[in-house]
């Protein structure tokens, strides 16, 4: 985790970008139709560290970290609440036999600011993998989802 936080202050050192397939389960009417590729679509979310040095140079300083969900499609989609509980909440996943968790997860922002943006960047939810990148590197040199 040293490489992530910074060790006196356990503020991220740089971005952290987080990519995942999701189901368009709202625009699907039978169940099956849920099983096809084109009714799945990428989401992105990039949490922005509290210090961050845009790609201009200029330094960005906020009370907490970021964390931006974009939806690229246009769904008006929202951080799913597992993703949502992890950033803010630690867990612990096994116990081990002197009765202590095998590996703790999660809880590295208690309280950061969430954004979250519905933008129609494409017409076909196959393209989504790359609108996400574009607006991960969007956000990152940017500092902001106002692209």
């Amino acid at each position: 985790m040293n490489q992530l936080l910074e060790s006196d202050s356990n503020a991220l050192k740089k971005p952290l970008v987080a990519l995942w397939e999701s189901k368009i389960l709202s625009q699907v009417s039978e169940p099956s139709e849920a099983m096809h590729l084109e009714n799945s679509l990428w989401q992105m979310m990039v949490i922005l560290p509290k210090y961050h040095t845009l790609i201009s140079g200029n330094s960005l300083e906020r009370a907490a970290e970021t964390a931006y969900l974009i939806d690229s499609f246009g769904l008006d989609l929202r951080i799913p609440k597992l993703m949502k509980y992890l950033i803010q909440n630690e867990i612990e996943i096994g116990i081990s036999r002197e009765n202590s968790p095998i590996l703790k997860f999660g809880g590295l922002f208690p309280d950061p600011n969430i954004e979250e943006k519905s933008l129609k960047l494409h017409e076909h939810p196959h393209e989504s993998g790359l609108w996400s990148v574009f607006s991960a590197v969007m956000l990152i040199s940017s500092g902001n989802n106002d692209f």
